[in-house]
């Protein structure tokens, strides 16, 4: 939904009826549609997060925390390998995929920062 409502929110004045769509001028705008699409996600996702974490199993908030933010990091430095070359089509895939790549980061330091919260509440 909110990938729709940015990308209608441009007003035609805006675009150059000589560039499509697709072409790279426009990845931010994708980039931010991607982010607000995501955003819902990681609010539904915060309580479950924090239960999750909460529980005192060893270290596993911990640990799965530093692997999504390594996957996100990776994922995010894997878009910009040869990113010069792109046809028009994978600008959006790769200005959507940075966004999936910030959603993984943000989730993996949610758990590193509430498994840090709750080891600091039980000592």
């Amino acid at each position: 939904m909110w990938f729709v409502l940015t990308f209608l929110s441009t007003n035609t004045s805006e675009v150059n009826p000589g560039i499509s769509m697709w072409d790279y001028r426009y990845s931010n705008l994708y980039f931010v549609a991607g982010i607000l699409a995501l955003t819902p996600a990681y609010v539904i996702a915060y309580p479950f997060m924090r239960d999750w974490t909460a529980q005192r199993w060893h270290r596993r908030g911990l640990w799965s925390g530093i692997a999504f933010a390594a996957l996100g990091a990776l994922l995010w430095a894997w878009t910009y390998l040869d990113g010069s070359t792109l046809p028009a089509g994978q600008t959006v895939l790769t200005a959507f995929t940075r966004s999936v790549a910030v959603y993984l980061v943000a989730v993996g330091m949610t758990l590193v920062l509430l498994r840090w919260v709750w080891s600091a509440r039980w000592r």
